[in-house]
């Protein structure tokens, strides 16, 4: 394996039908990471894996290994056999060490015909088989058979005549042999007991190579990933908290308890706003009111000139949008003042004094 391989996801967008399942998705795996793909059901968990093993072209973004010949390889929940194949077949394809083999022989064969270019794919093949300890494969196979319980098992029975137990503990053995540089497990502690349990969680935190894991189970996500890549269900985008599960899990809350202090805080304000805004309308109502029940000023005019400030403030808290019809009593006051070419000019001297009134005769030009 490449020690050093790296994945990196840049802009990711995918969607089923007019359905949007992820949104503008980064996420780098390196060296060492071990990441928890966490979210709802149906965020697109499993997606984001099969985007990142080229299983999937997204609509949007890029996934790209770095080394280029860096191996990356998905492990799914459920064992996905082939009719008829046996269970050193399912192994040698599921971890990626068939492959290997093949191109290794392949590699050979160009040689030996003298093929353009079959040093180069020589010399590939081999740093590959090498680097997978590919020689020791069929021994390691029968080794991890017997660790996951699989004793009574040959490499030569067919999957499919195996029971669901024994199906789980070929699955097994296969991520604890998977020869993949950046691995990618869907669900994997689904049905295993707690011996199998063991064994995988073992397996992967010994290792350096880069993983990223989706799983309910969230004891296994404590002890095993190093950082959480949380999936939004709303915008369908990630982001990725460091430090671990428990790490992600006070940050999550921190964040939430922030939200609900928030709009605790917008429940207070807008109580206040709205009893201050009952207030001002009362005492405008009740102003209205004073002035127009008022038996001490005789004149009529004057009476309604007092109560025009409450009867305007009134009227505009009364008024959905909150803005009151001044603007169209000053245009008729202007219409109005403009007849018979004079200026009007309205001095209000005080409540209790009437209006003055100057006119004057201006020619035009």
């Amino acid at each position: 394996m490449h020690a050093h391989a790296q994945l990196v996801a840049s802009g990711l967008a995918f969607s089923y039908g007019p359905r949007s399942i992820l949104r503008d998705i980064s996420l780098s795996l390196a060296p060492g990471d071990r990441v928890g793909i966490v979210g709802p059901n149906g965020t697109g968990k499993s997606t984001l894996l099969r985007l990142l093993a080229a299983e999937l072209d997204p609509e949007l973004g890029t996934v790209a290994a770095n080394p280029s010949a860096a191996t990356v390889g998905l492990m799914r929940q459920q064992l996905d056999d082939q009719p008829d194949e046996t269970v050193g077949a399912f192994i040698s394809r599921s971890t990626g060490v068939g492959a290997v083999l093949a191109e290794f022989e392949a590699s050979l064969v160009d040689v030996a015909e003298g093929a353009a270019g079959s040093d180069e794919r020589y010399d590939t093949a081999l740093s590959r088989y090498l680097a997978t300890d590919a020689s020791s494969f069929a021994a390691r196979t029968g080794q991890a058979m017997g660790e996951v319980g699989l004793q009574g098992v040959e490499l030569t029975d067919k999957v499919a005549e195996l029971s669901g137990g024994q199906r789980t503990k070929v699955n097994l053995a296969a991520m604890l042999l998977a020869s993949f540089d950046v691995l990618l497990l869907d669900e994997p502690t689904n049905d295993l007991d707690q011996a199998g349990l063991d064994l995988l969680e073992s397996m992967l935190v010994s290792q350096e190579r880069a993983i990223a894991v989706v799983s309910h189970d969230r004891t296994f996500l404590e002890r095993v990933i190093t950082s959480v890549y949380e999936l939004e269900d709303h915008a369908h985008t990630g982001k990725r908290f460091n430090g671990g599960f428990e790490a992600w899990q006070h940050a999550r809350d921190v964040a939430r308890q922030q939200h609900y202090d928030a709009y605790d805080e917008f429940n207070t304000k807008r109580s206040q706003l709205q009893a201050r805004a009952q207030t001002q309308q009362q005492w405008s109502a009740a102003g209205v009111r004073k002035a127009k029940t008022d038996k001490s000023e005789p004149d009529k005019n004057i009476k309604r000139t007092g109560s025009l400030p409450a009867r305007r403030l009134l009227a505009k808290r009364n008024k959905p949008n909150g803005h009151s019809n001044d603007s169209n009593v000053t245009n008729e006051s202007k219409r109005r003042g403009s007849r018979g070419n004079c200026t009007s000019i309205s001095l209000r001297l005080s409540v209790q004094e009437p209006m003055l009134q100057r006119c004057t005769q201006r020619p035009y030009g």
